[in-house]
């Protein structure tokens, strides 16, 4: 059975709740079953590499300081493309500007979210 490719989007990976949360989940997860990505708006965080050392990737957006901006709008369509070459299965978000970013970028990709 191939594995189902999930794809976390959360603002950052600086030691706080939410970050901790995914940190946990991705230590748990079966990775027989699934193959975890992280992506973060700006590549930033100490939790960075204790993903990485999981085995795990994490990729920045690289989202600049305004999420309304037309600099984003290519940010946005390297995402998709992205998800829809990873074929992603599941989008599953984190943080409030994670979700606007993840559930946009899912949606053009046509790839289920969860926020």
């Amino acid at each position: 059975m191939a594995s189902v490719r999930l794809a976390y989007f959360i603002d950052h990976l600086k030691v706080s709740g939410p970050q901790r949360h995914l940190v946990q989940v991705l230590r748990q997860i079966d990775r027989t079953r699934f193959s975890p990505q992280i992506w973060t708006l700006r590549g930033e965080g100490e939790l960075i590499s204790e993903i990485e050392h999981l085995g795990i990737p994490v990729r920045s957006v690289g989202l600049g300081k305004r999420l309304l901006d037309l600099k984003s709008l290519p940010v946005l369509l390297r995402v998709v493309r992205s998800l829809k070459q990873d074929r992603v299965h599941i989008v599953h978000c984190y943080l409030s500007v994670a979700n606007v970013v993840g559930t946009l970028a899912a949606n053009l990709a046509q790839v289920p979210f969860q926020i």
